[in-house]
């Protein structure tokens, strides 16, 4: 087969660079193969394992869309969602006050949350707080402007 019709094999550790699927993850795709369906090692018993992009990638896609596949029953993918409070209306709240420019702390977010009828732990409103803040760079990422000008 001439190289540009060569098909192209990936390695866990490019499947977590490029699909943002966890190590332990894979792995257990893999080791559950009779259950979950993952596709079989271009090279078996290879090191590193590596696999078909042409396979992996639909394979993947279909793992996902399919509620319950590879899984028991009634067991949500950790995958499903972006983030653990993706469609949430506390991390909708707190992106909301971010958005108005306020500084807040999880003290503050807890507070601001009991006030709308959300009682959250101390933990729970410090991981949202994080999560929002990841989420809101993430929507309006801050150009680097180099050096200011003197």
């Amino acid at each position: 087969m001439p190289p540009s019709e060569a098909r192209r094999t990936v390695t866990r550790a490019e499947l977590v660079a490029e699909h943002a699927v966890p190590l332990s993850t894979l792995k257990w795709l893999y080791r559950s193969r009779d259950t979950t369906g993952h596709p079989e090692a271009a090279n078996p018993g290879g090191k590193p394992l590596a696999w078909y992009e042409d396979e992996w990638v639909p394979w993947y896609a279909q793992y996902q869309r399919a509620p319950g596949q590879g899984r028991p029953a009634g067991t949500p993918s950790r995958h499903a969602k972006a983030h653990p409070y993706a469609g949430d209306e506390r991390l909708t709240a707190v992106l909301g006050w971010l958005g108005e420019g306020r500084e807040l702390s999880a003290r503050t977010v807890q507070g601001e949350l009991a006030a709308l009828g959300h009682q959250v732990s101390p933990s729970v409103a410090a991981r949202i707080l994080t999560v929002a803040k990841s989420v809101a760079a993430a929507q309006h990422p801050v150009a680097d402007a180099g050096p200011a000008a003197t």
